[in-house]
């Protein structure tokens, strides 16, 4: 019975994002409380190096989150997964580029027309949809098996990726040393030639083929915890072994593969791990409010709704219909929903400012984007939209 209850603790915990909720109150309480106390725990040096507490989460630990959300990514672009074929999701990456061009568009017009282009180079932070959030927030209103949750699932996945790009493309810490970047390219070669070899077990890529990466982008100023990011495409998958052992009748077991290995051990690593990246993260004043909160919030909530919904009924214009089952009106709702930008764009908020100020005046925003759930149930309570039930067979 006890390890029935424990079990269903961690179940909870993963399912609705308990451990980044935690680490976030907990973060804001202390460093509102004791503002001394708490930068000198996130920035303390570990074993007397130059290396803190904060660069342990952000450019250590958070190589496995991304790492998981680009395994979802591979997984969904490869043969069964969800984004396969292209035009099954078409019109959800229509609406992921309005999710994109949107909140941009609205935080550059903002900048402008209140004489605050020095705040520019934040655009990035508005472009995140945190995967876990939305999702919770949509099963809350759609529940399971509504069209829409799917539907938002496929466009945070290809939010991510955009994501990751414009990370490492557009947030370079310092000029970026092109030299280093070499490593990176045997990292590469060595997953490929492990790959080639049929090697499965996901271990030998992350230290072949993660470590040379993750010391390039490093040495580069790159962020180098997109380094995984550059391996997991290598990783033996089911859907490649399946398409080679297509004419055969012996089942393909999903565990066996170590694209699918490396995703279940590490998720959980990254679900719990969240907590420590909220809490070295989203320490910011109350007092932090800025002008920059204001750009962050207005971009995610109202730039999110108008990009996702534009575009998505511009797909459905051009042919490339709603899922069977969704409406217009459950398409707003989940723009709604992805507005909540939080994870990612507090990671983004320490790579677009080098003003402390600055960076926590935006995290403040990052922070706020959370209204996007509530605001997204009130809409849905507002037009009828009720969670989709389990269809049940009469009692004869």
């Amino acid at each position: 019975m006890r390890k029935f209850i424990f079990r269903k603790i961690i179940f909870l915990a993963e399912e609705y994002s308990l451990p980044l909720l935690l680490g976030v109150v907990i973060a804001m309480v202390w460093a509102n409380i004791g503002q001394e106390s708490y930068h000198r725990f996130v920035e303390y040096p570990l074993f007397g190096s130059e290396f803190t507490v904060h660069f342990l989460v952000k450019d250590i630990f958070m190589t496995v989150f991304f790492a998981v959300a680009a395994a979802e990514i591979v997984e969904a672009v490869r043969p069964g997964g969800a984004l396969h074929p292209l035009k099954k999701a078409c019109n959800s990456l229509f609406a992921t580029a309005g999710g994109i061009v949107g909140p941009v568009v609205v935080y550059l017009l903002l900048a402008h027309f209140f004489g605050q282009m020095i705040y520019a180079e934040g655009w990035g932070i508005v472009t995140a949809t945190d995967i876990a959030i939305a999702w919770l927030g949509a099963r809350l209103i759609f529940g399971k098996r509504h069209p829409a949750v799917k539907y938002l699932l496929l466009l945070a996945v290809a939010d991510d990726a955009v994501g990751l790009v414009i990370i490492g493309v557009f947030y370079p810490e310092a000029a970026v040393e092109f030299g280093y970047l070499s490593l990176c390219g045997l990292g590469m070669l060595a997953s490929f030639v492990l790959r080639e070899m049929h090697t499965e077990h996901y271990g030998f890529y992350l230290l072949f083929g993660g470590v040379p990466c993750w010391l390039g982008l490093y040495l580069a100023h790159v962020e180098p915890a997109l380094a995984l990011v550059l391996i997991v495409p290598f990783l033996p998958s089911i859907h490649r072994k399946a398409l080679m052992i297509a004419d055969e009748v012996t089942p393909v077991d999903d565990s066996d593969f170590a694209l699918e290995k490396c995703y279940c051990h590490l998720k959980p690593i990254a679900d719990y791990g969240l907590f420590f990246f909220g809490l070295v993260s989203a320490g910011v004043l109350f007092s932090d409010f800025g002008f920059v909160t204001l750009l962050v919030t207005v971009s995610l909530l109202a730039g999110k709704a108008l990009g996702i919904f534009g575009f998505g009924m511009l797909g459905a214009k051009m042919g490339f219909c709603l899922p069977q089952g969704m409406r217009p009106k459950d398409l707003f709702v989940v723009s709604c929903i992805a507005g909540v930008g939080l994870t990612v764009s507090l990671f983004m908020c320490d790579a677009a400012f080098t003003d402390s100020a600055v960076v926590a005046a935006a995290k403040m925003g990052a922070l706020f984007s959370i209204a996007a759930l509530p605001l997204a149930m009130i809409f849905a309570r507002l037009t009828g939209i009720k969670k989709a039930g389990i269809e049940r067979k009469p009692v004869k």
